[in-house]
């Protein structure tokens, strides 16, 4: 039996934060931004929600090795680089085409595909 959730308007700031964002955010960098709007809201509601929207397939969780969960809204297949000196984390279409470049790219960048 399908389990039926209310709504909820933090939740539905949240997944549109994420939808409008390509940085990869962690969960401080959406409470600190939800804050904002909700005065009132807790990190512990903001885990509650990514944990979710995760289980329903709306967003993806990256760990890219670096001890830190990041969120990603676009749940299409498709890899990731991360920077190893920033940190950064970008988008890269899955495919045949990105097999061919993703060895030179990151060797030649400090770019680690994950």
């Amino acid at each position: 039996m399908e389990r039926v959730r209310k709504y909820s308007r933090q939740r539905e700031a949240l997944l549109k934060l994420l939808q409008n964002v390509k940085t990869h955010p962690d969960a401080g960098w959406l409470y600190a931004r939800l804050k904002q709007d909700f005065p009132n809201i807790s990190l512990a509601t903001v885990y509650r929600n990514l944990n979710l929207l995760c289980e329903t397939g709306e967003i993806v969780k990256l760990d890219v090795g670096t001890g830190i969960e990041h969120y990603d809204a676009a749940t299409e297949n498709h890899y990731h680089f991360v920077c190893k000196n920033c940190g950064a984390i970008l988008d890269l279409s899955s495919g045949p085409l990105c097999m061919g470049f993703c060895a030179p790219i990151s060797l030649t960048f400090a770019f680690m595909p994950q």
